[in-house]
């Protein structure tokens, strides 16, 4: 394989990780659970900060967010979906799974968007020097081999790190979770690839 078209196929590569990872980011299916039917309990699902209920209804959706406002718990409707923030669970309830979850969330979150962040740059830096734009000529070598790093690097971390501290629970892994996986492999295949390939 020639240069050329490894350096098309890894900014390729670098781009898919890109797409999967924001995708991902704005899903709500982190985590899914399916209620127990017979016991009244909703189907849930997660994204890395909030958690959502399926409702029977709008108007009990309604109803739940009113007994939330009473407790000073910040929640919403769409539909008979109703959401809240991990973090709004763990502060007024004090329920040591919530804080975990939000804290793993969180932790996710942060290095989720750094690798979004350097799989941006590694993709503008491929891509604008097509459209004769010379903005990121001065980056040095070094540190545009330390964002392709990074790009995967830092979601395969967060997944791990929110994986770990994840509490015990029945809730599965959702598409999102399996799309950021992805993302990040792509990310690193992608920085591996260019790295450590030979030319032909």
């Amino acid at each position: 394989m020639d240069g050329e078209m490894r350096e098309k196929i890894t900014m390729g590569m670098m781009v898919v990780c890109l797409v999967l990872a924001l995708v991902a980011m704005f899903s709500t299916s982190w985590l899914v659970s399916e209620g127990d039917e017979s016991e009244g309990e909703p189907d849930a699902t997660s994204s890395l900060t909030t958690m959502y209920l399926e409702l029977g209804s709008s108007e009990e959706c309604d109803g739940t967010v009113a007994v939330y406002d009473a407790m000073d718990m910040e929640a919403e409707c769409d539909g008979k979906e109703l959401s809240i923030a991990w973090s709004e669970v763990c502060d007024e309830m004090d329920d040591d799974d919530a804080c975990d979850t939000a804290s793993a969330g969180m932790t996710a979150t942060i290095c989720m968007w750094l690798g979004i962040g350097m799989a941006l740059v590694c993709v503008l830096m491929a891509v604008l020097p097509m459209a004769g734009v010379d903005a990121m000529d001065n980056l040095p070598e070094m540190a545009g081999m330390i964002a392709s790093w990074a790009a995967g690097g830092m979601m395969i971390l967060g997944l791990i790190l929110w994986k770990i501290m994840l509490p015990d629970g029945d809730a599965s892994m959702g598409m999102a979770t399996y799309m950021a996986i992805i993302a990040g492999v792509m990310g690193l295949a992608s920085t591996a690839m260019n790295t450590f390939m030979a030319d032909e």
